[in-house]
């Protein structure tokens, strides 16, 4: 019955599906499968390390993206070889059938560290095959931009690459000279995504007319903010009404920020371009003033992400007086670090004897239980296990710092809505549940063994603990959609007419929210 929907039709239908249902359908019948073959090779996501799908909602970050699809932990290096693998089946695949598969490529998206070899000879199979790619971004190696260029009249997307991975010594005339050739070869009336490892206000020369880029990441590197032409202003450079999509990275480090990399960069005259819709801050020293003055001039925001250096987080004052502001009424996804309304489940008390403190805000019984069962007969189980001696103590029973810094469960998120979830750092539940237990010192079989439901239900209750957070910003953003605080990623559900809820987008499994009331009626008083 598939192989009748109309082509139009089934393209709106795949496009609302998982990766896994898209493939799935393959399965069907020959002519589904070639009608989902499009939705499969449109737009692929390179990753090198493993997807991690959500359990609340598979569709999550694949409805637009195909990525290779490995979800097995293990060390970094078994890791790297099955990323390698599923990048040479791709590869292999695409020159099997080479007037087929390769022209259905249209979007490539790479995550640093993939092989380079590999990488490039996807790029060769692609510069040779894929008469419409138009999209290939996020890597860093000079060839592939040299490479891509030979398609630059028919490229929306252009990367100016760095001189070198890290930032060394200051970037030469002659690296500048290579860019400024790159950039000849593409047709910039066609240009949509740009992707900056220089400062455009010094690398591109006087304009005749700004360019009409809907989307730019610009990446501050001390390596190459020099230029070789005069500074201008950016509104110069690019068309202030036509911008939608602005992220900013640093590749500075804490030690190279004595002075003010936004007058450096001359980040203030973004103030001038009111229709960002995404802005994303990445690795900057905080400046809540510079926040403040970008939020209030984009008006039509819909997607905020703020990852300050040293992970310094905003206040609730802050965002109180975001929350005035006319994106407040567009806001759908925001990502930050935030200052906790109420205090952590687990703090330290510093005194001549320090030791652990516990605040258990949420009285449900799953909390209550979870308390006394999980953290108090088990991480601290031992007599004097609430007094710290050194800092092996905080790493062996400070179960938050565990399950989101020193050994994370969740993936790394970026808009989760729009993009796969990726594992970077992230151990499994199992994994997790090894590594504490062994620090603890407690034996496999031991009746006080940590198991991996102990450490999904200490997730949960610490979600429950963020109750008043997450209530704060449901009050103050009426069109949220996905809210993320402090890495841990939730999608707004609306549970009845008046109330919503953060549902965790991982390990949502078993979840029973703290933010909904059962409402009574005049009518149900009677039922």
């Amino acid at each position: 019955m598939l192989d009748k929907v109309p082509l139009e039709l089934f393209d709106r239908i795949a496009s609302l599906l998982s990766q896994e249902d898209r493939v799935s359908l393959t399965y069907v019948s020959k002519k589904v499968y070639q009608r989902t073959l499009p939705s499969l090779y449109g737009s692929i996501y390179l990753n090198v390390k493993q997807y991690f799908p959500s359990d609340l909602d598979r569709t999550l970050g694949t409805r637009d993206w195909s990525v290779l699809y490995f979800t097995k932990s293990g060390d970094n290096n078994t890791v790297r070889s099955i990323a390698n693998s599923k990048l040479g089946s791709l590869i292999r695949s695409l020159r099997s059938k080479p007037h087929h598969l390769p022209s259905l490529i249209r979007r490539v998206n790479c995550t640093w560290h993939l092989d380079k070899d590999l990488l490039n000879q996807l790029v060769n199979t692609l510069i040779e095959f894929a008469t419409n790619l138009k999209i290939f971004e996020d890597f860093l190696d000079e060839r592939v931009a040299t490479k891509l260029s030979l398609k630059g009249k028919q490229m929306q997307s252009m990367v100016v690459t760095p001189p070198s991975v890290l930032p060394t010594a200051p970037a030469t005339n002659d690296y500048f000279a290579r860019m400024e050739v790159l950039t000849t070869r593409y047709n910039w009336d066609n240009i949509q995504h740009l992707t900056l490892h220089v400062n455009p206000c010094t690398f591109f020369p006087h304009l005749e007319k700004p360019l009409k880029i809907k989307s730019l990441t610009l990446n501050l590197r001390p390596d190459t903010l020099g230029g070789t032409f005069l500074h201008q202003p950016l509104y110069y450079i690019f068309d202030t009404g036509v911008l939608e999509t602005l992220e900013l990275l640093s590749w500075y480090g804490p030690d190279q920020v004595e002075f003010s990399l936004y007058e450096l960069w001359s980040l203030e005259e973004f103030y001038e371009f009111h229709n960002i819709r995404e802005f994303t801050l990445l690795s900057l020293p905080a400046d809540r003033n510079f926040l403040s003055k970008c939020i209030a001039s984009f008006p039509r925001l819909q997607r905020l992400k703020v990852d300050y250096m040293l992970d310094v987080p905003l206040s609730a004052l802050l965002v109180d007086s975001l929350s005035r502001l006319p994106c407040s009424q567009t806001l759908q996804d925001i990502d930050f670090k935030f200052e906790e309304l109420d205090p952590p489940l687990v703090s330290i008390h510093q005194d001549e004897v320090s030791n652990f403190n516990f605040n258990v805000i949420c009285k449900c019984p799953d909390c209550r239980d979870t308390f006394q069962r999980v953290i108090l007969g088990k991480y601290f189980a031992c007599k004097d296990s609430l007094i710290i001696q050194d800092f092996s103590d905080v790493e062996a029973r400070n179960f938050t710092l565990q399950l989101f810094k020193l050994y994370p469960i969740l993936p790394y998120t970026h808009f989760v809505d729009r993009n796969p979830s990726i594992g970077f750092y992230c151990k499994s539940l199992e994994a997790h549940a090894e590594k504490v237990n062994g620090l603890l010192g407690i034996e496999p079989g031991h009746e006080n063994q940590v198991t991996t439901l102990d450490v999904l239900r200490l997730y949960h209750m610490h979600v429950h603990s963020l109750k008043k957070s997450w209530d704060f910003f449901l009050q103050r953003f009426p069109q949220l959609k996905f809210v993320t605080l402090n890495d841990i990623p939730t999608k707004v559900q609306q549970v009845d007419r008046q109330q919503k809820c953060n549902m965790p987008v991982f390990y949502s499994d078993g979840y029973k929210s703290n933010q909904v009331y059962e409402l009574v009626d005049d009518e149900s008083l009677f039922d």
